[in-house]
Parts: C-alpha cells; sequence; structure tokens
C-alpha cells in the first residue's frame, strides 16, 4: 500500500509470488514497512544517516530483499529548517536507494523522491518534531 500524494500518480499492478518462499516473505510486507516508518523511519541528521536509522535501513533491505514482487518509493523529508529542503531530501532518499540496491534489492524496482517539508510527521516546533521529520520513508506497491 502506498499513501496517495499529491502530485503523485500511483499505478496498481498486482503480482504473484513465484514460491511459496516468497509468499511467505511478502505476507504483511507494506504493515512491517508501515511500522518502521510510523516509528521514526530512517532518520538523518544532515545528510548523514543516525544510528538509529542505519537499524531501520538494515531491517527494511531484509523485507524487501526477499520480497521481489513489490516496486518500492523511497520518499525523503526534512524539518523545514533548510532553504534547500527538496535538494536535501531527494540527497537523503537517494541514499537509502543506493543502501537498498547494495544490500541485494533490484535497481529496477526502486524510485527516489524528495518532499522536503511538505509532509511532516509532527507538525510542531520542537527538537523531538524536527527529528522525527528529517526522515526517510519506504512504500511499497504490490
Amino acid at each position: 500500500m502506498v499513501a496517495d500524494l499529491p502530485g503523485v500518480e500511483t499505478v496498481t499492478t498486482k503480482l504473484v509470488p513465484s514460491n511459496a518462499k516468497e509468499a511467505k516473505a511478502c505476507q504483511n510486507i507494506a504493515a512491517k514497512l508501515g511500522r518502521l516508518n510510523k516509528g521514526q523511519g530512517i532518520s538523518f541528521a544532515g545528510a548523514s544517516m543516525t544510528s538509529a536509522g542505519s537499524a531501520a535501513l538494515r531491517s527494511a533491505t531484509q523485507l524487501l530483499s526477499n520480497c521481489r514482487i513489490v516496486t518500492i518509493r523511497v520518499v525523503g523529508h526534512t524539518d523545514g529548517s533548510v532553504i534547500n529542503g527538496s535538494e536535501l531530501s531527494l540527497r537523503r532518499a537517494n541514499i537509502v536507494r543506493k543502501a537498498l540496491i547494495a544490500g541485494g534489492v533490484d535497481k529496477e524496482r526502486i524510485t527516489a523522491s524528495g518532499f522536503a517539508d511538505a509532509y511532516p510527521a509532527l507538525r510542531a516546533d520542537s527538537a523531538r518534531a524536527r527529528a522525527l521529520n528529517n526522515r526517510v520513508t519506504i512504500d511499497v506497491q504490490e
């Protein structure tokens, strides 16, 4: 499941797992990634991934490399405190995209986008809100 974002067209194609192992790996993948995204996602400080972000990315890579029937959209976000938020959010998304590819996820299945501060995880002006908004989320489409 991919949350609809304004200006982003979503095309749905239903793919079928090639075997029982893949079917099991893909079971509830959107919900599993949703839990990862609902936390802090893959967190960043500037253009560098935090240690918590690295751990979240390892979990996502394992999930996605075992489920080859989904397409993946990596979306970078910022907290609005930088002038070049679009550039920074896209750079973050591409860092995660490259790491997923290095972890064995097929590059043809992954797109990367940067939405700057257009979709905050938390609308507030606090250190906690800024930390939550400096993130990358991963959405899948089955």
